[in-house]
């Protein structure tokens, strides 16, 4: 049997560091065939270059978050852009824990536009609205490139009615 010397490997728990993952998820990404690995003895090696090869396939498509709400960022950009659209999603759409969700529909908050011009004082004084929920509100507004306490967005002014042709006489 060849050992095959020129693939660069790493052992499994070595690479899920790298990698920024669990030793668990590294063994389901071996297990399921993302990446490749060989055998020496009884060590397991993952073998880099498949990796690599998935990481530029995740990085191709856009995160799941992106594609579930429909606001994939454009290329280059490090900040994404908020069109107003966004700010009318529902509180409950944002996918936040069953607690949080609650106690801010509870207090009238439903939509992300409403919730970004709360302050951190206000939503601590909700009940059962912890220092638990805040951090994990903010954590949402902040993957979405927003915070707590932002001035209200101007909302567009209603379509006016098309005239009809006809003048009224006075």
């Amino acid at each position: 049997m060849a050992l095959i010397t020129d693939q660069i490997t790493a052992p499994i728990r070595e690479f899920a560091r790298l990698a920024g993952i669990g030793e668990s998820t590294a063994w389901e990404m071996v297990r399921g065939g993302t990446v490749q690995t060989i055998s020496i003895g009884k060590r397991r090696l993952v073998v880099l270059a498949s990796y690599r090869q998935y990481v530029e396939a995740q990085l191709a498509e856009p995160p799941k978050d992106a594609r579930r709400n429909r606001t994939v960022p454009s290329l280059g950009s490090t900040k994404q852009q908020l069109a107003p659209a966004d700010l009318t999603l529902r509180v409950d759409e944002l996918g936040l824990s069953t607690r949080a969700t609650n106690c801010l529909l509870n207090d009238q908050v439903n939509t992300l536009g409403q919730l970004v011009q709360k302050t951190e004082r206000d939503l601590l004084e909700i009940p059962n609205f912890g220092r638990a929920c805040l951090a994990e509100v903010n954590a949402t507004l902040a993957r979405r490139g927003l915070h707590l306490g932002m001035p209200p967005v101007p909302q567009p002014p209603p379509p006016q009615p098309a005239p009809t042709g006809r003048r009224r006489r006075a």
